[in-house]
């Protein structure tokens, strides 16, 4: 349907008319506010330190740690995001730049976090230590501070100098737990059967709705996963805490202490309360909102500023080629990821990518035209996967033609196997009194009908088009991994690993996040590794593209306001406030790898 021209067209209208409405509505907005606000009602801060201050900096860690960086996707978002930034999500790559200038700058001492109940991934809390584990390698103090802390952030907060909980505070570290519900006796009661048809002996993601418990096989991935994912944790907590790999072992076994427990048996370093764990610091040292440190590096001649660089590209959610109502809102792009891996191919400024997966996988049709887009691009570019939480069934195939896969050692992947679900209803008659009938010539009648069981050549049928499909995906994998099909199948039968089993299997080059990605396709790209480039985006046609080859980590605030123009006109919209404040309104997105 996407194809048919007339459809393109009634979109491409929707989006003008969408887009000039939101635009119309904003400039409503901004001449109320220029009624309404006086000059110089917004008043701005002189830096709360000195040039002869030692300071902390000062950051609160609470919300939502993002799989996702936060790009405006249409001009309404990135109008919105340009006034509106939501301080309970954190993309933790983000906080790179401002680490890697303040772990080089004698002036400061560490970093303070005040922990909350901070969400996220395994692998962006793990992404988000090894930025803090490289900030401390380079001589700087971490301290943290929180109320409670879980499995997530004891693995986050183990890492400090000095943790302090609250006096009447608990930690919960039972480690890593899968809870598998199973519904195969409720749904016979409601008179609904299902039919699966698999390639895989672990391809297990209908099981749940077929059987009333863990087959063995699945018993044996998952223990094998959070085997992994325990070892892990435990080496991490054990090295962070200086303590020996079976005290920490103990804790986990524990798994439940208040917080004087927690001190008594040197889960934490101490007991306080927030103030007074800030009024210790402050002795020694200015606390400083990180947001509020800013050292910028030295003006750089406008000629040396570079277009060619690096592009990023992020595939995540659940992939299908059209997502429906009920999945839409977890549903990757699909054709947007593929203009962008089009545009990658095709832009001579792209030098190499890396594309960011996160997805459980969905239409094997869907991950097999990926597939192909993929291996077209890294035909002529270096394109280097960087694995988030899960790159698994799908998510998998599309990342097997890239040049190099890195995954973080606790990221979800493998699951290389194809299953299918035909749901029968035939009870329904019997328990409710509702029959499905059919009318057609077609000798897959029954098996289009929900009312009637499939027939043996039905099954036959659909178990040659899983097969063929499990086929194809092996072959791609072991093509790009440059294997054997024996090999990969028999790492593969649908069985999920964590990204340290795959790196021992083969299936992934490296175990790292996106700072190891970007590094590694410099390096394939034959780029100076130690040299930053500008991280370049695809912008659709509906899209602002003033921030295209920009980077706020590589240009001094004087040279981005020279070279936008909108910030002079918003400057002189809002009645003069300074060109400086109006681009601390800018999403901070782009950045130099």
């Amino acid at each position: 349907m996407k194809n048919n021209p007339i459809f393109r067209f009634i979109r491409s209208l929707y989006r003008f008319i969408r887009s000039f409405i939101f635009c119309v509505g904003l400039l409503v907005v901004i001449a109320v506010v220029l009624l309404v606000v006086k000059p110089g009602t917004i008043s701005f801060e002189s830096p709360e330190y000195t040039s002869t201050d030692k300071i902390m900096l000062k950051m609160k860690l609470t919300g939502e740690l993002l799989d996702k960086s936060p790009e405006a996707n249409s001009f309404s978002d990135a109008v919105i995001s340009f006034f509106k930034k939501d301080e309970n999500q954190l993309y933790a790559f983000h906080m790179k730049s401002v680490l890697d200038r303040a772990k080089k700058d004698p002036q400061v001492l560490g970093l303070y976090l005040n922990l909350g109940t901070l969400q996220g991934s395994l692998s962006e809390f793990e992404q988000l230590r090894k930025l803090l584990s490289e900030f401390k390698d380079a001589g700087k103090r971490l301290e943290v501070w929180t109320p409670m802390l879980e499995n997530k952030t004891y693995f986050l907060a183990s890492l400090a100098d000095k943790l302090h909980i609250a006096p009447e505070g608990e930690v919960e570290v039972p480690g890593p737990m899968f809870q598998l519900i199973y519904g195969g006796e409720a749904f016979r009661k409601l008179g609904v059967a299902f039919e699966v048809i698999r390639m895989g002996q672990y391809k297990s993601a209908f099981e749940p709705l077929v059987s009333d418990q863990p087959s063995p096989e699945t018993q044996k991935a998952y223990s094998a996963i959070e085997e992994s994912l325990r070892k892990h944790l435990l080496s991490k907590i054990a090295q962070g805490r200086k303590i020996e790999l079976k005290v920490a072992e103990g804790w986990m076994r524990r798994s439940l202490f208040t917080a004087k427990e927690a001190f008594l048996e040197k889960l934490v370093d101490g007991l306080s309360y927030r103030e007074q764990f800030e009024d210790q610091i402050s002795k020694e040292a200015k606390l400083v909102e990180i947001a509020k440190y800013h050292k910028p590096k030295p003006l750089k001649s406008k000629s040396l500023i570079k277009k060619e660089g690096i592009a990023f590209i992020e595939a995540i959610g659940e992939m299908y080629i059209e997502p429906s109502a009920m999945n839409q809102s977890s549903t990757l792009d699909f054709e947007h990821l593929e203009e962008q891996l089009k545009w990658a191919r095709d832009e001579q400024d792209v030098k190499a990518v890396v594309l960011r997966v996160d997805s459980p996988g969905g239409s094997s049709i869907a991950a097999d035209l990926l597939w192909e887009d993929v291996r077209r691009l890294a035909e002529v570019k270096p394109v280097v996967v960087s694995m988030g939480a899960y790159a698994a069934s799908g998510g998998y195939y599309m990342s097997a033609s890239a040049t190099k896969i890195i995954a973080h050692p606790t990221t979800i992947t493998g699951s290389i196997g194809v299953i299918g679900l035909v749901p029968n209803f035939e009870a329904f008659k019997q328990k409710y009194g509702v029959s499905f009938y059919n009318i057609s010539e077609s000798d897959r009648k029954n098996l289009l009908n929900p009312g009637s069981k499939m027939t043996a050549e039905d099954r036959n049928i659909l178990q040659k088009q899983v097969s063929s499909a499990y086929e194809a995906f092996v072959t791609r994998v072991a093509n790009g991994r440059k294997k054997s099909f024996t090999e990969i199948d028999s790492v593969a039968q649908g069985r999920v690993w964590t990204g340290a089993q795959a790196k021992e299997l083969g299936l992934v080059d490296e175990l790292g996040g996106l700072p190891e990605a970007f590094h590694r396709a410099k390096e394939l790209a034959k780029l100076n590794v130690d040299q930053e480039y500008p991280l370049l985006h695809y912008k659709s046609p509906e899209n602002w593209r003033f921030l295209s080859h920009f980077s706020l980590d590589n240009l001094t605030k004087t040279q981005i306001i020279e070279n936008i123009p909108l910030l002079n006109s918003l400057s002189r919209w809002m009645q003069g406030v300074p060109k400086e404040k109006v681009l601390t309104l800018l999403p901070q997105r782009l950045e130099m790898h």
